[in-house]
């Protein structure tokens, strides 16, 4: 709020719009979960790997189409939700900046539901809560405190980033697992 209402509307225009990309991966992966689920139970490791891989690619893919999309049309994408000039100034920016993890964040959303299939329920959970709360939260107050509003702009990539890090370690450790 002490940067003005402006710029609180553009973020929460950018919030939602953002929700695309996410929803987009979540959708991937929910869709997913139930044959990762019956592979894992069914011990079949090489079908639980395809289906995997097979939707990461897709994911990756649905989420650098859209990624670019809002990248390239920023403007036009906030100005569907209102037409203030300066709110779509900031907007643009704003978009842009909280996109940039789109092509991957799936990777995240996959790693959560494959996590669930292998009964690794309480790391999934940990997962879920880190992207939004555990380091969104923080990394607020301190990109805030370093960089202003750019630094609000970005924290949400820079915590879907570092949840997607962890996210691959987890699901790699966990894979292993399943192999062993």
């Amino acid at each position: 709020m002490k940067y003005g209402d402006n710029p609180v509307a553009a973020m929460g225009i950018v919030t939602k719009a953002y929700m695309l990309i996410a929803f987009s991966h979540m959708g991937i992966a929910n869709g997913i979960q139930p044959l990762l689920g019956y592979c894992f139970g069914a011990n079949l490791k090489g079908r639980f790997k395809s289906i995997l891989k097979f939707s990461a690619i897709l994911s990756i893919g649905i989420g650098s189409v859209l990624t670019i999309i809002y990248i390239v049309f920023s403007g036009q994408v906030i100005q569907l939700f209102i037409n203030d000039a300066e709110v779509i100034s900031y907007g643009k920016s704003m978009l842009i900046a909280t996109s940039l993890a789109g092509p991957i964040l799936g990777i995240l959303f996959l790693s959560i539901n494959s996590m669930q299939a292998m009964e690794h329920s309480l790391l999934a959970t940990l997962l879920s809560v880190c992207r939004q709360g555990l380091i969104f939260i923080p990394l607020l107050y301190i990109l805030d405190a370093m960089f202003g509003l750019t630094g609000i702009e970005y924290t949400q990539t820079v915590a879907d980033y570092i949840s997607i890090f962890i996210s691959i370690f987890l699901l790699m450790r966990c894979m292993k697992e399943f192999n062993e």
